[in-house]
């Protein structure tokens, strides 16, 4: 069985080494990569748009209290009209949109509680 060393990882603004395995890996780190948003964990409790559209309907308000499956909205995106449904049962905390309105990839369109 070979004896495992434990290595010092090398880390400098060109270059970045990474271990798989026993074997070590140098690769060129981009500016994209340097410039990226860390990964955050997504809040279950917020909605999301899941593509740029447009709100087209609310049928929520706040305080109302929904159903798992409920149509809360409608998103369109691409001529599609998308049904934007409850994930769980709750109650509407805020809504963040207005019918007419262009939201973005990752619009916080509704939260629930």
């Amino acid at each position: 069985m070979a004896k495992k060393t434990e290595e010092k990882i090398e880390d400098n603004q060109e270059f970045e080494d990474f271990r798989v395995g026993d074997a070590i890996y140098r690769t060129k780190i981009s500016q994209m990569h340097k410039d990226r948003k860390p990964y955050k964990v997504p809040n279950p409790r917020e909605l999301l748009a899941f593509i740029p559209g447009t709100i087209i309907e609310i049928n929520v308000k706040k305080g109302d209290q929904v159903k798992k499956g409920e149509i809360m909205m409608l998103l369109e995106a691409m001529k599609m009209k998308n049904h934007v449904k409850a994930p769980f049962d709750g109650i509407v905390k805020n809504i963040y949109v207005k019918v007419g309105q262009i939201v973005s990839k990752n619009y916080k369109m509704i939260e629930l509680k």
